[in-house]
């Protein structure tokens, strides 16, 4: 099992006045596989939240690693249960709506979109996005992991040409980092809550359209192997982002594809 740390009261009750209990630990392989095994122990009912210094096996979409040095980013997942009146594809671009919301209040810098999980601050990743549902005890569950470049500056060699972090954007002074990393997560909480209480994901998905790096872009993209290149024209109401070919219109849905733009 998990080994939590204690947090200053003040934190325990900010995420208690938005019904979340709050686990914090110096270290874990992953945020998301820890909100896994607390669904599975019956600890408590969600919303909780798992957040960490160090991930030592971080993950990210299609099975890539998310790099996740101690005390230089911010690493959580928000462990909800499902609801059936949001389809899950739509889940991670709301989510990339409120990450990108609560960053631009806490930090005062304007991210973008890259479909359909990553934020980028100007031409670098800063921020990625690994939504997952599962089921426990015969309920459903979906746990919203979110990783955020803080203050990270050593990356490894094949990062270091395409990874920043918010700190490089506004020069947050050292002392002030771990403040602002918990105000970043609360912002972010309370951002996802609110959206997913709102009962429609239609605003989100207006914004998540005017946020994107890709529409509108000459892109290339995997699927199935095989290597396309067309424009990105648009994203529909269940996420998928919609790509004008020589062979037609593709829809590309979550998890079969990868994107990146042309140079």
């Amino acid at each position: 099992m998990y080994k939590t740390t204690s947090l200053p009261a003040q934190i325990v009750e900010a995420f208690g006045s938005l019904g979340i209990n709050i686990f914090h630990y110096e270290a874990l392989d992953s945020t998301n596989a820890a909100a896994r095994v607390y669904a599975h122990k019956k600890i408590a009912l969600p919303p909780a939240l798992f957040i960490a210094d160090e991930q030592t096996s971080g993950r990210g979409r299609l099975g890539r690693s998310f790099f996740s040095p101690k005390d230089t980013g911010l690493y959580m997942t928000l462990l909800l249960p499902a609801r059936e009146t949001l389809a899950f594809t739509r889940i991670t671009s709301l989510c990339a709506v409120a990450l990108h919301n609560a960053i631009e209040k806490i930090y005062g810098v304007s991210t973008k979109i890259k479909w359909v999980n990553d934020l980028y601050l100007k031409d670098k990743k800063v921020a990625g996005i690994l939504a997952e549902a599962f089921s426990a005890r015969d309920e459903r569950f979906v746990a919203i992991g979110i990783g955020v470049n803080i203050s990270t500056e050593d990356f490894p060699a094949e990062l270091s040409g395409i990874a920043s972090s918010l700190s490089k954007a506004n020069n947050t002074p050292p002392e002030e980092q771990k403040a602002l990393k918990f105000a970043l997560c609360h912002e972010i909480c309370r951002e996802l809550l609110s959206a997913l209480d709102d009962g429609s994901s239609q605003k989100y998905m207006e914004d998540y359209r005017a946020l994107s790096l890709v529409i509108g872009q000459d892109i290339r993209f995997f699927e199935n192997g095989a290597e396309y290149e067309g424009k990105a024209i648009d994203v529909n109401p269940d996420g998928a982002l919609l790509v004008s070919t020589a062979e037609g219109i593709k829809v590309l849905s979550s998890g079969e594809i990868s994107v990146r733009l042309n140079k």
